[in-house]
């Protein structure tokens, strides 16, 4: 997650915090909020959460498997960006766990508003997170070898060839 986007988050944190201090009847009164933020959220998240991390699984080794070709360390850095956005799906995942589980304890309006701006918070970090995502793998170029290396790569399969090697 980069800077901006972690700005972002803090500056929707400190909105619906003010929200729920100075209006927590505009997050509470919400028949939407009050149906979503919920069993609903937890099965959202969930799903983005399963679909995502299968996806960047997958696009982890696709990833190791170009680096082994090529033997060749390419994509150490977009490898930990995605494990690192993967670790933060899981994470937000438990806090949106916390927050139902406290959202149907709180008896005062304003705990119950600021739960449900938190939850809004979580869901925007997911988004955010899987934007993070995407940016990462379409940032990767194609690795295309080099008139020195695709020199050497036909030197090193014709050498065996003509020593009678096959």
């Amino acid at each position: 997650m980069n800077a901006i986007a972690a700005c972002a988050l803090i500056a929707l944190i400190g909105v619906l915090s003010a929200m729920s201090v100075c209006a927590p009847a505009v997050l509470t009164g919400n028949k939407f909020l009050q149906g979503f933020i919920n069993h609903e959220l937890i099965a959202t998240l969930g799903v983005i959460m399963s679909i995502t991390i299968a996806s960047a699984s997958q696009i982890h080794l696709a990833l190791n498997q170009i680096e082994e070709r090529r033997n060749m360390l390419y994509f150490s850095e977009a490898r930990r960006e995605i494990a690192q956005s993967s670790y933060l799906l899981i994470t937000f995942f438990l806090v949106a766990i916390i927050l139902m589980f406290l959202k149907e304890e709180a008896g005062d309006i304003r705990v119950q508003s600021f739960i449900i701006g938190l939850s809004l918070t979580v869901l925007a970090a997911y988004i955010i997170v899987l934007y993070d995502i995407v940016a990462s793998v379409f940032a990767i170029g194609p690795i295309l070898p080099t008139r020195q290396s695709a020199a050497a790569e036909e030197e090193a399969i014709e050498e065996p060839a003509k020593a009678g090697i096959h």
